[in-house]
């Protein structure tokens, strides 16, 4: 019997193709049905042993079709993503409060307080949005332009203000006597402390947290939220348990915690990225020719480099220039800077071979951590 011909098998790669198209749709369909469930029992979005499981079902499963580890698990984690949209974009999702609250977002017209306002209406909640700048026609929230219009009777209040505004939002929510719990958003918490403690010492009840993720977030799967305790456990405890059942990984910390941490995790990739752009522009070669002569590694520095470029300039300014441990940063960049430049210069490749090694073996701790 002779081979089968090529186009014989095409058409079973069409056929098999066509039942993993078959199986994912019922995949997701099942989820569905798997979040409709979550829902009637209140249970979370996301449950990550279970998840655990799967991951590793899968590159069991494919290591026996000689697939590797890495590419087995990006595959299932895809899979698990569409799995948590499609649950996040059943009706009423996310799941509904047992019991309605008013909600007042001060700057709801910024983009991440506009994602705040609509996470609590999809959520059921009654959504108030205080900002001085008029909205657009059709708007789907109420608007107040002043504070004291809007918080009285409130039960929860999100700060998604700039930086250098959050803290006269603090004070005059400490004049007014709010009984809400209150919580910022913002990406660097120094400009607000002073006006945290203030405000938890006059009885507010006050938590804070960061969203690590952007306005532009489709599903919730895989992203980071801190938590920060404020010294009111009870707030950081209700600002918490809004956000549980959603895919959110919650991570609780201090507050004084917050900026070092910041500056490594997210001002770090910052100056890298402007440095990386900032080299290139000083160089020799057009952009056609670097394009041409690309490699792997130069397109990934690019493609991150370029989305850090794209985003708002003032708060990327304020993310380095109001964090207090930016200095410290600096200095580790500008250090680190120094020894590589020592190695290249001596021209021992045994020498730059040891700070790589050293890099690695941190690096390889890191992502076991993650």
């Amino acid at each position: 019997m002779s081979d089968p011909s090529l186009e014989i098998l095409r058409r079973r790669i069409a056929e098999t193709d066509q039942r993993l198209l078959d199986a994912v749709a019922d995949r997701l369909e099942v989820a569905r049905e798997i979040g409709r469930r979550k829902r009637a029992e209140g249970l979370p979005l996301r449950d990550y042993s279970v998840e655990r499981e799967v991951v590793d079902r899968w590159i069991a499963r494919l290591d026996r079709a000689r697939v590797s580890a890495e590419r087995a698990e990006g595959l299932v984690r895809w899979m698990i993503e569409e799995a948590t949209i499609a649950q996040e974009s059943l009706p009423g999702s996310p799941p509904r409060p047992t019991e309605r609250s008013d909600v007042v977002v001060v700057g709801g017209l910024g983009q991440m307080g506009y994602w705040m306002s609509e996470f609590f209406r999809a959520a059921g909640h009654s959504v108030t949005i205080v900002d001085p700048r008029p909205p657009a026609e059709s708007f789907p929230f109420r608007v107040r332009a002043k504070l004291r219009e809007a918080v009285d009777g409130a039960d929860l209040i999100v700060i998604a203000t700039p930086m250098r505004v959050a803290a006269g939002v603090y004070q005059e929510l400490r004049e007014v006597g709010s009984r809400a719990t209150i919580f910022d958003i913002l990406s660097v918490k120094a400009p607000v402390v002073p006006a945290i403690h203030a405000g938890v010492r006059a009885g507010l009840s006050i938590a804070s947290a960061h969203p690590l993720f952007g306005p532009g977030t489709r599903s919730l799967f895989g992203r980071n939220l801190i938590v920060l305790d404020c010294g009111d456990r009870g707030a950081a405890d209700r600002v918490e348990a809004i956000f549980t059942p959603t895919a959110l990984r919650i991570t609780r910390l201090p507050l004084e915690t917050h900026d070092a941490l910041m500056s490594d995790v997210l001002g770090l990739p910052h100056l890298v990225s402007l440095l990386f752009a900032r080299t290139l522009q000083h160089g020799t070669h057009s952009p056609s020719e670097l394009g041409r002569g690309a490699t792997t590694s130069f397109r990934r520095l690019l493609e991150v480099s370029e989305l850090v470029a794209r985003e708002n300039p003032e708060l990327v300014g304020d993310i380095q220039t109001l964090n207090p441990d930016s200095a410290d940063l600096l200095r580790r960049l500008q250090g680190a800077l120094v020894d590589l430049a020592r190695a290249v210069e001596s021209g021992e490749s045994a020498r730059y071979a040891a700070l790589l090694g050293e890099g690695r073996k941190f690096l390889e701790r890191s992502t076991a951590a993650t």
